[in-house]
């Protein structure tokens, strides 16, 4: 004799989104130092997804820092036909 066996499902199913809208950091504008506001306390100073090196593999970047007096973390990341490289430095605010 052949018996049936039914199960419920328990697994839910929605929508995810294929894609994430790429965040914009806060850059202040320091060029008219009479307009200021307020401290500045961002923690992510700079972040720049498509710097573009030279032919010898290098890139002067320029950024402000935050007024918060602390140790920051600079991580460059990069893609080359080699593979990928990463750097890290340590600068300190104070």
């Amino acid at each position: 004799r052949q018996s049936l066996l039914s199960i419920k499902s328990q697994t839910k199913s929605g929508v995810l989104k294929g894609y994430q809208i790429d965040k914009t950091f806060y850059n202040p504008d320091y060029s008219n130092p009479s307009k200021a506001n307020g401290s500045d306390n961002r923690l992510t100073l700079y972040w720049n997804p498509e710097v573009i090196t030279n032919e010898n593999g290098e890139a002067l970047i320029s950024f402000y820092t935050s007024d918060v007096v602390s140790n920051f973390q600079i991580m460059a990341e990069g893609v080359t036909n080699a593979g990928v490289g990463a750097a890290f430095k340590m600068i300190r605010v104070k």
